[in-house]
């Protein structure tokens, strides 16, 4: 990232404090993330009464970062991580209802979510990472990792750490599950 877009979210932080959990892994993310992460830094600050063309100012920076991601629009996915988990909830957005097995889990429902997510470790297609961390996953079942490689920007240091909820999102638009819906 070029030094002018560290300095300017060094700004944006130093200016608009309840910005910093929103900047603090904009590096990490890929272009979908990055452009929520403006998105709803754009919403806050419009709430904050802080007028458009000031909002524009603001992200004059990001100029450049989103031509290219608009340019690249085609480029695939990456993996879910907790970060779109976390803005999933915090948008309202849907996690599914999915039938796995013949059970229909309500994935809105973060502990409908975690039993389907034990579900999973018990049929070896996610396994917890760490012992002292039983609610953190990884994909480990070959035939899933085949295809989370074939249809995202796979990237191995990405599969670690997950939440039930975040395994889901991966593993929905994969179209894993022996039927999908959305709730809402």
């Amino acid at each position: 990232m070029s030094k002018e877009l560290n300095d300017a979210i060094a700004e944006i932080i130093k200016e608009h404090e309840e910005l910093k959990g929103y900047f603090e892994a904009y590096h990490e993310l890929d272009s979908i993330g990055k452009v929520c992460v403006l998105i709803t830094a754009k919403d806050v600050l419009k709430k904050k009464g802080i007028k458009d063309m000031d909002i524009l100012n603001i992200f004059k920076p990001f100029t450049a970062e989103i031509n290219r991601i608009q340019e690249n629009q085609e480029e695939a996915r990456g993996l879910y991580v907790n970060y779109d988990t976390y803005m999933f909830h915090v948008h309202n957005l849907d996690f599914g209802i999915h039938k796995y097995k013949g059970i229909i889990y309500d994935c809105n429902d973060r502990d409908k979510a975690e039993s389907l997510a034990s579900k999973l470790v018990e049929d070896g297609v996610i396994s917890v990472e760490k012992k002292e961390n039983p609610k953190k996953y990884i994909f480990c079942d070959t035939k899933v990792l085949s295809l989370l490689e074939k249809n995202y920007r796979y990237v191995k240091e990405r599969n670690k750490n997950l939440q039930a909820q975040t395994v889901i999102l991966s593993l929905k638009y994969i179209n894993f599950f022996d039927e999908s819906k959305e709730s809402r």
